[in-house]
């Protein structure tokens, strides 16, 4: 869990980058925006192996 980055802030970089809406720019924050998806779904999967390796919750298809 320790390895896993911390989300990237899309609301500043869309601030910093105010009038700047060049296709590069859409292209960094939608990407930005999927990269944080990616995270969450790496950190939900990390804490339900945890449990599961733990023995609070039975380990499925999805886990192993």
């Amino acid at each position: 869990m320790e390895s896993v980055p911390k989300s990237v802030d899309v609301q500043a970089l869309k601030m910093k980058h105010l009038k700047d809406d060049s296709p590069l720019t859409v292209v960094l924050i939608q990407e930005i925006t999927r990269y944080n998806v990616l995270l969450h779904i790496m950190r939900v999967s990390l804490e339900a192996l945890e449990k599961g390796i733990q023995g609070f919750i039975v380990i499925n298809a999805e886990l192993e």
